[in-house]
């Protein structure tokens, strides 16, 4: 389910992108979306670590491919933030282009899922070594470092 729905998100995000390429329309900016937009983001984000540890320590799948769907929340907390920040200046297609980011984003994420699937269902050893985020690689190096001494 998770993984439709990162299809669906994706390719909503481009579709939304493109239009609004090229029928630019002004973006209504107010403080409430930008606090909620914050309050998603770090919320998503807390989420997606206790997701992924929990994932990665019990090895099950379906919480790492659901810890990928809140990081893709974060995503979209930034790109409203970004687009919401723009629009406030008049520049409407800040917003178009970084939505189209934020898809190429989520549609990666939606093909290593995928991919990973396809793999469990055949009964092969699944890799989640891609599914480390920045902090859990530095994390790794720093443990290596330290006990190569």
């Amino acid at each position: 389910m998770v993984l439709a729905l990162l299809f669906v998100a994706s390719i909503s995000l481009v579709y939304n992108g493109i239009t609004r390429l090229i029928w630019p329309q002004p973006i209504e900016v107010s403080l409430l979306p930008a606090l909620v937009a914050v309050a998603d983001g770090v919320l998503c984000y807390m989420l997606f670590i206790y997701q992924r540890f929990v994932g990665k320590q019990t090895g099950n799948f379906s919480i790492i491919s659901q810890s990928v769907d809140s990081n893709n929340h974060v995503y979209y907390a930034v790109a409203i933030l970004v687009g919401l920040s723009f629009g406030a200046i008049g520049v409407p297609y800040v917003d178009s282009l970084v939505g189209l980011g934020v898809a190429v984003l989520i549609l990666k994420s939606a093909f290593e899922i995928s991919i990973e699937t396809v793999k469990n269902a055949k009964g092969e050893e699944m890799n989640l070594s891609h599914f480390k985020a920045g902090w859990e690689k530095r994390i790794d190096e720093n443990r290596r470092n330290y006990f190569k001494f």
